[in-house]
């Protein structure tokens, strides 16, 4: 890094290490450099949003990937972080949106699923929370845990 301070992918594996020796500081510090030199680099983006997820900093997921959607880059995982992010800050709304939005591409991702359809039970949606349910136990018909959900949402 020392020789070429640009180089976007080491300050990315740089991150990543510090993230595994605990050094948090340089964890956002790094990834917000690379993201500096390229608005774009979505792996760098995606690193940093989970890192704030992680410790449940949700106002600084949703200021890093809307400003990163102002920029017009897209990712998949950018409608599901916000979709979290924005639950922890109640703003239902925001977050159905961007729920929906990921639906799309995580609709086999049972990790998904299972946050999207918890998400609609809290909204008082049983409806769709039972559709995401039985599409948990279409892709793994041995997730008790969702079994179970669904024969309470049934009534037995």
């Amino acid at each position: 890094m020392q020789i070429d301070p640009e180089y976007k992918e080491l300050l990315v594996y740089a991150a990543k290490i510090a993230m595994k020796i605990h050094k948090h500081e340089d964890v956002e510090a790094k990834l917000l450099k690379a993201i500096e030199i390229d608005s774009g680099f979505i792996e760098a983006i995606q690193l940093l949003s989970s890192y704030y997820l992680f410790h449940e900093q949700y106002e600084e997921v949703v200021n890093l990937l809307e400003k990163v959607a102002e920029a017009d880059e897209y990712d998949p995982q950018f409608d599901w972080d916000l979709a979290v992010a924005k639950n922890n800050l109640d703003r239902y709304k925001d977050a159905l949106n961007h729920y929906e939005n990921a639906y799309t591409s995580f609709k086999d991702n049972i990790q998904f699923l299972q946050d999207f359809g918890y998400f609609l039970l809290e909204d008082g949606d049983q409806k769709r929370a039972k559709v995401m349910f039985e599409r948990i136990l279409e892709i793994d018909p041995q997730f008790v845990e969702i079994e179970e959900e669904l024969l309470r949402l049934e009534g037995k």
